[in-house]
């Protein structure tokens, strides 16, 4: 994660967050690789900022659930609201770390 995406992700005026996985921006590859777009919109700056950007293998609940735990030991990580494109893996992630947040 660049210096940018951390101050990204810990500012206060970050109202909703965004997360979004997605397919075709990856080469095809035997992997099938995904990229994890996490955005927040910034009501001080009123407009949307990068705050993480992720290569997946496996988009299950797993995968989601590590890499949230990270961002919130790591980086203290406390969304107020969560916006997702559905992807049940992913919404069970989001629900199991951050129980009130969907």
């Amino acid at each position: 994660m660049t210096k940018q995406m951390e101050e990204n992700l810990q500012m206060n005026s970050n109202i909703q967050f965004f997360s979004d996985v997605t397919y075709y921006c990856i080469p095809p590859n035997q992997y099938k690789h995904k990229l994890l777009v996490l955005l927040a919109f910034n009501k001080e700056l009123y407009r949307s900022i990068l705050c993480n950007i992720s290569l997946i293998c496996y988009e299950n609940t797993e995968t989601f659930s590590t890499l949230l735990e990270y961002l919130k030991n790591k980086y203290d990580f406390k969304p107020n609201r969560i916006t997702i494109d559905f992807s049940k893996s992913e919404f069970n992630s989001y629900k199991l770390i951050f129980p009130n947040k969907l």
